[in-house]
Formats: C-alpha cells, sequence, structure tokens
C-alpha cells in the first residue's frame, strides 16, 4: 500500500484528495481500511472501509456514444464493442467501439429496424438482432454482416414462433433463442429454439 503519508494544510470546511495505491498478486478480495487523522488534533478522525477484488481492473469513465439510446443490445467481436439499435433516434443505427482507441465510429443503418431492439448475437461473423414494436411481435431477424457492414433479413418462421423480447445468444455455431412472449404481458415462453445459418433450419430443443 503506497499513500501520501500526508497532506494539506486543509482549512476549516475545506477538502482535498489523495490516491491510495493497493497492489496483490492474487485474485483474491481483500478489505482495506483507510483512516485519516487531524494532525492538530488526533482526536478528529476519519474512516473509509472498501473491499477490492484482486487483478478485477477499475471502472473508469471511457468515451460516450454518439447518440442517446436505451434498450440497445450489444455485442463483442473482434475485441471491438457493437451497440445495435435501441429505442430513441437511432432506429437501426450501428455504433462501434474501440477499446485500444477509446473511440467510436459508425457502421451501417438499417433504417427498418423496429425501434425495441431486444437482443443480438453473433454467429459466424454476423450480428442477429430480433427487434419489436409496441404492439406487434418480432417476426423477422435482422442480421449485420460485420465484414460487408451491410444488413440482410430472415423471417423467423421454419419452428420459431413471432416473439417479444426473447434472450438470445450465439453458442458452437448456432443462433439460441429462448424464453420471450408469445402475446403481450402474460405471454412468456419458456420454450429454446436453435438456429443453425449453415442450413437455414430451427430446431424446437425445449
Amino acid at each position: 500500500v503506497t499513500h501520501p503519508g500526508s497532506i494539506g494544510p486543509i482549512a476549516d470546511g475545506a477538502s482535498d484528495t489523495f490516491d491510495v495505491n493497493v497492489t496483490f498478486g492474487d485474485t483474491s478480495t481483500q478489505i482495506f481500511d483507510i483512516e485519516i487523522e487531524d494532525q492538530g488534533n488526533p482526536a478528529i478522525t476519519a474512516s473509509s472501509t472498501m473491499t477490492l477484488t484482486g487483478s478485477s481492473g477499475f471502472w473508469g469513465n471511457a468515451a460516450p456514444l454518439s447518440n442517446i439510446r436505451m434498450d440497445n443490445p450489444t455485442v463483442v467481436y473482434n475485441g471491438l464493442l457493437y451497440s445495435i439499435g435501441g429505442y430513441g433516434t437511432v432506429n437501426g443505427s450501428v455504433e462501434i467501439y474501440d477499446p485500444g482507441t477509446d473511440t467510436w465510429t459508425a457502421g451501417a443503418t438499417e433504417p427498418t429496424l423496429p425501434t425495441y431492439t431486444n437482443a443480438a448475437a453473433e454467429v459466424g461473423g454476423n450480428i442477429y438482432c430480433i427487434s419489436d414494436a409496441t404492439s406487434t411481435p418480432a417476426n423477422t431477424l435482422f442480421i449485420y454482416n460485420i465484414a460487408g457492414d451491410s444488413w440482410s433479413t430472415l423471417s423467423l418462421g421454419g419452428g420459431c414462433p413471432d416473439l417479444w423480447a426473447p434472450g438470445m445468444v450465439g453458442y458452437g455455431g448456432f443462433l439460441w433463442v429462448m424464453g420471450g412472449g408469445t402475446v403481450p404481458g402474460p405471454g412468456n415462453s419458456a420454450a429454446l429454439y436453435r438456429y443453425d445459418p449453415g442450413t437455414d433450419t430451427w430446431t424446437t430443443m425445449s
């Protein structure tokens, strides 16, 4: 643990800041108690307790998105973060974040993507998105090709029903779609569907 040892003098009613650096070489969780003493009056102290986990890194501010949005799914691919659509004035827009340069760039926009882009997942260099409107379930997969920076669409059909707000993940070369609602509100589902891009087929798993 390294710290400045002392700071100040600090006038009554004023404040100051200082850094405490903690280094430990494993991934265990450590609890640290930091106590500050008034050198002019040792009876006056303040303390703070922090919990840190080794190798967990620290939070800091990064560059914000170019457009304000909510309900925007994100996908990580090849070291870049892709933010797709969302609620607001950003229907179908793509923003790509490079953590190495802390910058965002714009990808191609799919203007027909509905307001609520609920879920997105990457399979084989494509980002599959499900998006619905308030009163209409999703019946189309919107597909963003990363290398080509281009969009295409695919009807759900073929074994996967129209859905509101399902979960979605890419794994093992397949697209997995789970849960969601078949009707607004009480129509929640526990079903799991698997899409194979190679054969363009859906399989109901459960």
